[in-house]
């Protein structure tokens, strides 16, 4: 067996090139189907109370009851997802009370007007289902490309292809779009960008300064070379997927119980969690090392495999020692709860599963690893990455830019004159400024952008896919703004602060990433000595002419 695509909301790329591969029949069969689902469960409940449920009709109807309360909650419909979820429950609980029978009839009642009521919940503005995706493709046949869905399929990435007026207007918000620019839907979807919360990659035949620049303004993200093989789009596009992925945690649960895989998905898709499934061990450690889970919920009891030897495994490799995991196993004994704290296991929680504990469970995993990434990653005082891990950042940015030609901006920063605040207004003062620049600094630079603490007054800012006169200008804004600021030290004096930036690009200034940081420092330090409280650019490579 391979690997279950199971995920929640997921959308098998054949299913959506049916027919005339476009999303609103893809999307209308898929309500389809949850009526289908519903209808099962309906008429499991009507056999209930008549006492005419065969044991095969309550298996059935737990199953599709499951599948609803996911779906339900993957399309916004909280309500209707909680119901699915407690018919799901009663169905598990044996013989319930005539009262919770005429209950069963009320929730699916209910399910069925809310889909009713809130199309725009399940169907998007125009009335058709939206199917999940991770990836929408814009027009054009250079991104219409079977082999460009495979490779963003392989990652597990869901993709939507648009090809009419009607499929962009379907808000597909969050996802990652890569837009076709010489196509005819390019230009009505760029003009929509304001209303929607897409990641916008362009793709043009001219990719240049003016272009990038021009592009930018409009609030795309990053602009790629027509040129670029399907694998290297694919991997821009899956780069800023991992980027944003930090903001969402991602669980990867192992369990043989296709039931428990539902079930427990469900419960956490309805709190923005995402979730892979695995019904077995065959293929743990590819899916590990693709999906790179926050956290790792296990089956204690898992035909064929041995999940304590499993977790002993990923505690002795460095990569996973600090993935937390918590067991799931319907054993309450003293001697099992041992066994499973001494193969490395954080936690447990108890089948069946209780929504409210292993919500909390995995909160409470969650804050403890990420206090401890945060204590090895960033700078306590300011908030921002420290120099450590801003190295390491820029050196990734570094190979992306090489990769995907696009530029990489470095811009070094200086608060001025901090020793004059620590000695007129006070350390703490001077810890001030330090620490507001830092929110500031890591409000204004999101994305495919490092923002780390040097060392003492300085920062660094690493920002790829933006040409240098697009980083001057923001930076140029910022510090003005920077200027209005106003701080008060414990004698209620109130004082203002600037800083000075050096600004270099690679290539225009540099070949290479220590070549670039150089630049930059020089930058700044002809900034310094030019009066502070201004920005300098590097000069061109071997013209001595700053740019």
């Amino acid at each position: 067996m391979g690997i279950t695509r199971r995920e929640i909301g997921y959308i098998p790329l054949t299913a959506m090139r049916q027919g005339s591969l476009n999303i609103a029949s893809s999307a209308l069969r898929q309500r389809d189907e949850l009526l289908r689902q519903l209808d099962v469960v309906e008429s499991a409940v009507a056999a209930l109370v008549e006492g005419k449920l065969a044991p095969g009709q309550r298996d059935e109807a737990k199953r599709a009851a499951a599948v609803i309360a996911g779906d339900a909650a993957r399309r916004g419909m909280p309500t209707a997802s909680a119901h699915a979820r407690q018919i799901e429950l009663d169905l598990q609980r044996g013989s319930p009370s005539l009262a919770r029978m005429h209950r069963l009839s009320e929730l699916v009642l209910e399910i069925r007007r809310d889909f009713e009521r809130q199309p725009e919940s399940v169907a998007g503005g125009s009335g058709v289902g939206i199917p999940a995706a991770d990836v929408l493709l814009v027009g054009g046949e250079r991104l219409a490309t079977a082999d460009l869905e495979r490779q963003l399929g392989s990652h597990g990435l869901r993709v939507v292809v648009a090809r009419s007026p009607d499929d962009i207007a379907l808000r597909l918000n969050g996802v990652i779009a890569v837009v076709d620019l010489t196509s005819s839907l390019a230009e009505e979807f760029m003009a929509n960008l304001g209303e929607r919360h897409d990641v916008v990659i362009g793709v043009a035949a001219d990719a240049g300064l003016d272009a990038r620049v021009a592009f930018l303004e409009r609030g795309g993200r990053i602009l790629l070379p027509a040129d670029l093989a399907p694998h290297e789009t694919a991997g821009a596009v899956l780069s800023m997927h991992e980027r944003l992925r930090e903001d969402t945690t991602h669980v990867l649960i192992v369990d043989d119980d296709p039931q428990l895989l539902e079930h427990t998905s469900g419960l956490l898709r309805a709190h923005d969690v995402k979730v892979t499934t695995l019904d077995h061990a065959g293929r743990f450690w590819q899916t590990l090392e693709a999906r790179r889970p926050d956290v790792l919920l296990l089956d204690l009891d898992m035909p064929g495999a041995d999940a304590l030897k499993l977790c002993r495994a990923l505690r002795a490799d460095a990569r996973w020692s600090q993935l937390p995991v918590l067991f799931l196993t319907a054993r309450r004994d003293a001697d099992s709860v041992r066994a499973l704290f001494a193969a490395g296991g954080d936690d447990y929680v108890n089948k069946p599963v209780v929504e409210e504990e292993l919500v909390q469970r995995i909160r409470n995993r969650l804050a403890r690893m990420r206090l401890l990434r945060d204590l090895t990653d960033r700078d306590s005082l300011t908030g921002v990455v420290n120099r450590r891990k801003a190295v390491e950042e820029l050196a990734r940015l570094e190979q992306l830019a090489g990769q995907y030609r696009q530029p990489l901006v470095l811009a070094m920063l200086d608060v001025d004159h901090l020793k004059h605040v620590n000695d007129s207004h006070g350390h703490d003062a001077g810890d001030e400024v330090l620490r507001r620049l830092g929110r500031r600094l890591s409000s204004e630079f999101r994305g495919e952008c490092v923002v780390g603490r040097w060392g003492g007054e300085e920062f660094l800012i690493g920002m790829y896919g933006t040409p240098r006169q697009v980083a001057v200008d923001r930076l140029r804004r910022l510090l003005d703004d920077w200027k209005r600021e106003r701080f008060e030290d414990r004698s209620g004096s109130q004082f203002g602060a600037s800083f000075t930036a050096g600004v270099a690009e690679m290539p225009v200034n540099a070949s290479s990433l220590e070549e670039l940081h150089s630049a930059a420092d020089l930058a700044l330090s002809r900034a310094k000595a030019a009066g502070r409280g201004r920005l300098e650019s590097a000069p061109e490579r071997g013209s001595g002419r700053a740019v």
